[in-house]
């Protein structure tokens, strides 16, 4: 059952591809991946971002 669900899980998910990134002394490996059963956009994400910052007052 829970491997099922695993990989019912995984499908959902695409490749972004991944990509190093140096910090001081610390290299980071940073993977990315888009889930395809949410029904959110590219857009939608980027103005919530944008709303966030707002009323956290970081801009």
């Amino acid at each position: 059952m829970q491997e099922e669900k695993t990989a019912e899980n995984k499908a959902n998910y695409i490749d972004g591809g991944n990509f190093k990134t140096k910090i001081g002394n610390t290299t980071y490996l940073v993977g990315v991946f888009f889930n395809n059963a949410k029904k959110v956009t590219v857009e939608d994400r980027m103005k919530n971002l944008i709303r966030q910052e707002v009323v956290a007052g970081n801009f």
